[in-house]
This record gives structure tokens, sequence and C-alpha cells, in this order.
């Protein structure tokens, strides 16, 4: 059995903080070994690290910044890639700078490998399988390819042609193809789209077009395994929307429920998940066949603003409830959710081990782990 057995916390530790802002994202990745966890979160000023069996902090790295916010894995666990924020942040839902740096650990010793400053507000960062990543800076309107062993821009442009936002984005399995989504605004209201299509390995060379009818506002996006058509969850059109990229048009759209929030492949990259705003919708995750298109729905006493992670063995999938304290616990064999696992604070990320004994959260802005077994 490679799953949780007990369905039990061991051990909550608080992490020592300065909290600068009440910015409650949090995120946690493991090192390549398993060892040891790196924490961040908007309460923070720093990148924790703790050890994996016993959550005691071994250090903690100054981000410069008024707060630390994504942390990811990326090549393989060879490198972690965290975002700091320094200057203004949002306030009463007003859009200000937030001027970002990238921080590069090395994923199996976790020494600071360096810091790369690449604009402002960098949006979800994509791994190009090749030592480089493809790094969007949403309000600088930049796109920046960043080769992590000599941390330098190998090429970088411009997209603000006009008002776009680059901000998700989907490169294809053969990585010929890469495309990037974000609405188009009249003020704070999103009334549309655009893609961008390009090269990859040469963001320069980029062609530009608009989609219409099923597409309004992107929140995540996966190419086809026929490379050919890209899945979007849609926020506004409450859809999942199917794209024709060859064609330029929408090829199908999918209603799933009221605002979707994320995308991405399940463990046999037949369905996916999908995550929902349950503030504004109902609370839970679907799956969906990507070839009949068959929907599945679990219901969950609260909702997720990450993404579930999966045992290795495929079976379960454990999902961060974001205003609830505690995961859901859905067998995806059984089709049924199967538990509900409290925590004392409310859980925002997930890691789990390779063996899939041990679960970890990350709770509200980075000021508690726990450990689940």
């Amino acid at each position: 059995m490679n799953h949780l057995r007990w369905h039990v916390v061991r051990k909550t530790v608080p992490i020592p903080l300065t909290i600068r802002t009440n910015i409650r994202s949090s995120s946690v990745v493991l090192s390549r070994d398993g060892r040891h966890l790196v924490v961040g979160g908007g309460a923070t000023v720093h990148l924790s690290i703790l050890d994996a069996e016993t959550l005691a902090l071994q250090e903690q790295i100054p981000t410069r910044g008024d707060t630390t916010n994504s942390v990811q894995s990326v090549m393989s666990g060879r490198y972690i890639l965290a975002n700091a924020s320094r200057g203004r942040i949002a306030w009463r839902n007003l859009r200000v700078n937030r001027a970002r740096d990238l921080f590069v650990l090395d994923g199996l010793t976790l020494e600071l490998i360096g810091v790369v400053q690449l604009g402002e507000n960098l949006g979800n960062i994509h791994d190009l399988g090749d030592g480089t990543v493809l790094v969007p800076s949403v309000q600088s309107r930049r796109l920046s390819r960043l080769d992590l062993a000599t941390l330098t821009v190998v090429e970088g442009i411009r997209t603000a042609e006009r008002d776009f936002l680059p901000t998700n984005i989907s490169v294809r399995d053969d990585g010929a193809i890469a495309l990037v989504t974000e609405g188009a605004y009249l003020g704070r209201v999103a009334v549309g789209t655009e893609v961008l299509v390009m090269d990859p390995q040469h963001p320069a060379e980029r062609s530009r077009f608009e989609f219409y009818g099923g597409l309004q506002h992107p929140r995540g996006s996966l190419f086809h395994p026929d490379g050919r058509h890209i899945l979007i969850a849609d926020r506004k059109a409450h859809a999942l929307v199917t794209l024709d990229w060859v064609q330029r048009r929408t090829a199908d759209t999918r209603p799933i429920g009221d605002y979707p929030e994320d995308i991405g492949w399940m463990p046999d990259r037949r369905e996916v998940w999908i995550t929902f705003d349950g503030n504004r919708g109902e609370r839970k995750v679907a799956l969906v066949e990507v070839t009949t298109g068959q929907l599945t729905e679990f219901h969950l006493p609260g909702h997720t603003t990450n993404a579930p992670v999966f045992s290795p063995d495929g079976r379960m999938m454990y999902v961060p409830l974001s205003d609830q304290n505690g995961v859901g616990v859905i067998d995806l064999k059984r089709r049924i959710v199967i538990d509900f696992i409290a925590t004392t604070k409310q859980a925002s990320d997930l890691a789990i081990s390779a063996d899939g004994r041990r679960l970890y959260v990350a709770h509200h802005g980075g000021t508690h782990v726990s450990l689940l077994e």
C-alpha cells in the first residue's frame, strides 16, 4: 500500500515569521531526496527549510521581499524555484505593481544558487525540459526563457502591443508549440481573450489570434494528447472549452459548473481534474474524460485554490480545502469521497512523499506545516 494508512495528523508545527501582509497563499515542495521541505507563504519574508521526518526547522533563507509566494520543483527535482514579492501589494481589490524576484535553489542540497529579477507579478512558470523555463511577467507584459544553469535570459519578448497579460502557459508534449492565454479586460471585468502562439524555444517567433464564442475568461489550460487541441477551464463561461489552434476556432464548449479555477492531468492522462471557486459556485472537484467528455463530480465540505496531489499508485486523490481546516480524500477507483482529514489550520498546499505514506500540508500564509499519515 503506497498511500496514507491512518488519515491522521501526526504533527503540526509553527514557522517563525514576520507578518507583513494578510495574503494567505502558501506552498510546499519536497527536496529531491525527500528528506527536507521548502515552504513559502504570503505571511512570510523568507523561505523555510524543514526536516521532512520531524518538521524541525533547519534554515530560513531571507528573500528581501515583503512575502514569499509560489514554490515549485522543476527538471525532475533538480531545481526549486520560489517567487518573492517586493513593493506595493493589492489593496481593496486594486491592481498595483508587485515586483518579483525569482529564487533558484539546488533541489538536492537546497543551497541558494541565485536570484533573478524578471519583471512584475510572475505568472505560472513552465518547465521546458531542456534546462530552461518559460516565465511570464504579467504586469510587465513580458515572456522570458531562463537558463537555470547560468541564470541568464536566453530570449525574452514583450507582449504589450495591446493590453495582453501573459498568465497561463501550455506547451505541447513535443515542445514545438506553446500557447499563452489571458483574458482581455474592460476595467477589471474579463470580456474575452486572446491567444499567443509561439515556439517556446524562440518566444519572439509568434503569431496572435482571438477566439470567439465559447472562450471568455481562461483560468488554466492543457494541450490535448493529439497535439492539435487545447483544453481550457473558462471561469466566465462556466465550461471546459476545447480550442482547435490549427483552425483558430472553438471546437467544443462543455458546461461543467460555476467558476472553474484550474485544470490539470490525472495520473493516467485520460482524464483532467478541474477545481472550482467555492465562494461563488459549488464546492467540488470535477473529472472529465477527454475522449468521451464524461463528467464525474466530487462534492467536498470546502473548495481548493491549489492543485490536488495523488498517491503513487494513482488510486487516492488528496485535495487541500483552502477555506476549511482539512484535506479531502477521494478514492479514484471507487469514485467516492472517503474521508475528510481535519487539521488545526486552513489547508493551502500539499506535497506527498515518494512512498505515498506521508502527506505534508502548508497552511494559509505559510504560518504552519502539518504531517499527515
